[in-house]
């Protein structure tokens, strides 16, 4: 872009070479110094290319290509945004022909004879205009710049404070699910202590097996704590087009996953909540991370708002297409202008408490997935929050499938004796999994690496391999490639520690046959062999 007028690039377009040369030296007498010149119209075209023009000096009436040609030639190869500006040189030009030329983008003309000042002074007054138009574009260009760098930059800072109010969540609930898994670790630690100190109690079969069972017991509450800590936000590892929900399902995991804070954490601050359920089974179009997510954010404002004591009851429901479910709580309440900026990011009435996050999140998540959010409140009486989302088809699967665990002491899988390869690096879950195995009448090879399993492998005459996924030297994964590669179609169970984010992810290693998690359920171990078997 020129900053001085008189560096303009200048191109005269003109048969008459007489005309050319005296414009070219009223210019230059005038201190313009780019200028370029053509008798030839043909020319025209690759000189606008090479020359790059701020203004151009047309006549009208020229052989091979006329005025009228050139300018409909130039609508096609300037970019109208670009504004460069076209004075027409005329002798004689009628009505007609000027709005001609004033429709295909001429700007102004100049008579022939040319009056040397008027000349000039046209020149000028549109080249300053070309300026500005140029300064102004790029004032603009700067400025979108400078609106997706703060764009950028607020889109971080929201990303960052959503973060926050999630790990915050978090942390409501770890602090209060450390409470739930230590009466669940109290309850090992307890029994195993008193058949340490006192073991003439070992000789009581009856009250052994008692032991055993709450032991048991205590230890899968534990598994599930974690697994409800885990399952709480799984971000971007759902598939969100075709992911279906159970509204009802995510409210009783949502109870559970906050039962410390609703319940533990509230009575030890002097507060008595209590929960009624009235839930029917709904599907609807969303990730269940999401409706979790969702719900958390509610649940804990519900929470927050009882200050004494009170309830919170969860409703769901179907009405035509789509799926209701709704929160009610009968704590404070909120005033009515309170109601209707709610939902605004970063509104908050928690003060330095609350980052005015969370319902915005809601807000945006229920947009995201074509659902609608209804709140109703009344200052002192509480508050009732309605989501609905779009049913989803009718899907009947799942409803016969046993609980994990259900009737886990009374099930019963009979298998053929196996030759079991159990490769672990972890002694003492191999020596569990080894006497239970073994205990069922099978031959057990322990190996405790995946270099040292394949070798017993090639040994020995193998019908299944059950496999730990992280050990040295060469892992689960290495080893099942390197038995595959052998040929070899028995199946392989992997045992992980890994195992929920593996399945969350879809990335199975290749050729397992079943994948189990840690801590394993040995029945979930003995109904997965025999449908292997």
């Amino acid at each position: 872009m020129f900053k001085d007028l008189k560096q303009a690039k200048i191109l005269i377009i003109d048969d008459n070479a007489s005309n050319v040369e005296q414009l070219h030296q009223l210019l230059e007498f005038h201190d313009f110094s780019q200028i370029e010149s053509t008798t030839d119209s043909r020319q025209v075209e690759s000189l606008i290319k090479i020359f790059e023009p701020d203004i151009l000096l047309l006549d009208l009436q020229m052989p091979f290509q006329d005025g009228f040609q050139i300018l409909e030639m130039l609508n096609h190869k300037i970019d109208e945004s670009d504004f460069v500006p076209v004075i027409v040189l005329t002798a004689d030009i009628s009505t007609e022909a000027r709005e001609r030329a004033l429709k295909l983008g001429a700007m102004d003309f100049l008579t022939k004879p040319f009056d040397f000042t008027e000349v000039i002074q046209r020149i000028t007054n549109l080249l300053r205009t070309r300026y500005l138009h140029l300064q102004l574009h790029t004032y603009n260009d700067l400025l979108e710049e400078k609106v997706q760098e703060r764009t950028a930059e607020l889109k971080k800072a929201q990303d960052e404070l959503i973060a926050q109010e999630r790990m915050k969540a978090m942390g409501q609930m770890a602090s209060g699910i450390a409470h739930d898994f230590n009466n669940s670790i109290s309850t090992i630690m307890g029994y195993s202590e008193i058949f340490l100190t006192f073991p003439d109690k070992l000789d009581d079969r009856d009250e052994l097996m008692r032991a055993f069972k709450i032991i048991n017991k205590g230890c899968n509450d534990a598994a599930s704590i974690v697994q409800r800590l885990r399952e709480l936000y799984k971000h971007g590892q759902e598939e969100e087009g075709a992911a279906i929900a159970d509204l009802a399902a995510a409210a009783n995991e949502i109870i559970l996953m906050t039962k410390p804070k609703w319940k533990a954490q509230a009575l030890a601050a002097g507060r008595n909540i209590s929960i009624q359920k009235e839930l029917e089974k709904v599907e609807v179009c969303i990730s269940p991370s999401k409706v979790r997510e969702i719900l958390v954010n509610l649940f804990f404002n519900a929470i927050d708002a009882i200050q004494e004591s009170g309830e919170i009851t969860l409703r769901s429901r179907s009405e035509s297409s789509v799926g209701v479910i709704e929160i009610r709580d009968t704590g404070s309440g909120m005033s009515e202008s309170v109601r209707q900026k709610c939902m605004e990011m970063f509104f908050s009435t928690k003060g330095s408490d609350g980052t005015g996050i969370g319902l915005g999140v809601v807000h945006a998540i229920v947009k995201k997935h074509r659902g609608s959010i209804k709140i109703e409140s009344q200052e002192g009486s509480g508050t009732t929050v309605a989501l609905r989302f779009p049913l989803a088809r009718a899907n009947n699967e799942g409803n016969q499938m046993r609980s994990k665990g259900e009737g886990i002491f009374h099930s019963n899988f009979k298998v053929r004796i196996l030759n079991i390869l159990l490769v672990d690096d972890e002694k003492s879950n191999a020596d569990i999994l080894a006497e239970l195995l073994s205990k069922d009448g099978h031959q057990v090879i322990r190996a405790s690496n995946g270099r040292d399993a394949f070798v017993a492998f090639l040994s020995e005459s193998i019908d299944l391999v059950i496999t730990d996924l992280a050990m040295p030297h060469v892992n689960g994964a290495q080893l099942t490639r390197a038995i595959r590669q052998r040929d070899w179609n028995g199946p392989i169970i992997m045992i992980t520690g890994f195992a929920d984010q593996i399945k969350s992810q879809s990335s199975q290693p290749e050729g397992i046959s079943a994948l189990l998690g840690k801590p394993v359920n040995y029945l979930e171990l003995r109904e997965t062999v025999s449908k292997l078997f």
